[in-house]
């Protein structure tokens, strides 16, 4: 595809799009979609796992039902949620990439193929407020359950811990702002800022972390501060964040994880 915009006259016609660009997908994809739509990207979602790309989607369902039968997410999702209000087929893919068309409520069938940095962003927290933020995880993959695909749902997660002065060790994949290479750094979080986070708020909401969020990472030889998509004043722009270790006091304890949002499994007690 030549241009930055494409429309198509078919609804499937986006769904087959994202179904090939997902085959050349590196670090991400996000998607909503009705079962029927996602089942279609299915194989193409399980080579991407198998190339370590991180896939969540929000399922469309009525009637209050969190399970889809015949819908088996093992090995291709990294996390699934059901979202109780329908809406359109939307596939995010690398930060540069979007595929999209209307479900319901539009006059006629068509499809969008954006090859962009700037509407996929758009596109990306359309997904976050509207798809998926506010739907219960009924799947979860737990080889992937304390990494994040966005720093602003890190810090959602995290920032009272390191509030309230626990140690949180990551391990992160992003890009060097100054030189454009990508990088892998690991550290300890040191600092949580955002604005308006002088009000102290006991719990964060994700529109709170809409202008600025940023990290700060004690790596040791160097401090970094760490930025979430479209970062320009901070030193890395993440990718892929993960909590390998959470400790008081300076003891890290790789197996005590704060449970991530949305994860309602039960746990036994300690």
């Amino acid at each position: 595809m030549d241009a930055r915009v494409g429309v198509t006259k078919r609804v499937e016609t986006a769904v087959e799009n994202a179904r090939d660009l997902i085959s050349d997908a590196e670090t991400v994809v996000e998607i909503a979609g009705t079962a029927d739509q996602i089942q279609l990207l299915l194989p193409a979602l399980r080579e991407a796992r198998e190339r370590g790309v991180i896939a969540r989607a929000s399922v469309y369902a009525s009637d209050g039902r969190t399970t889809i039968e015949g819908f088996d997410p093992e090995g291709a999702l990294s996390e699934l949620r059901v979202c109780s209000i329908p809406g359109p087929f939307l596939v995010v893919i690398d930060r540069h990439r979007t595929c999209f068309a209307p479900n319901t409520r539009s006059d006629e069938d068509y499809g969008v193929l954006v090859y962009d940095r700037i509407l996929p962003f758009v596109f990306h927290w359309y997904y976050l407020t509207c798809l998926w933020n506010l739907y219960p995880t009924v799947y979860v993959d737990d080889s992937d359950q304390f990494t994040y695909v966005t720093l602003e749902e890190f810090v959602l997660d995290c920032y009272r811990l390191v509030a309230d002065d626990y140690d949180l060790r990551v391990l992160l994949e992003g890009v060097d702002l100054a030189t454009g290479a990508e990088t892998t750094i690991d550290g300890t979080v040191t600092d949580i800022s955002f604005l308006g986070d002088h009000r102290k708020p006991d719990r964060t909401a994700l529109s709170d972390l809409g202008a600025y969020t940023v990290v700060s990472l004690d790596a040791g030889d160097e401090t970094y501060t760490l930025g979430g998509w479209g970062a320009v004043f901070e030193d890395v722009e993440v990718r892929r964040i993960s909590l390998v270790g959470v400790g008081a006091g300076g003891t890290l304890i790789p197996e005590e994880k704060p449970e991530k949002r949305g994860d309602r499994r039960d746990r036994p007690e300690t």
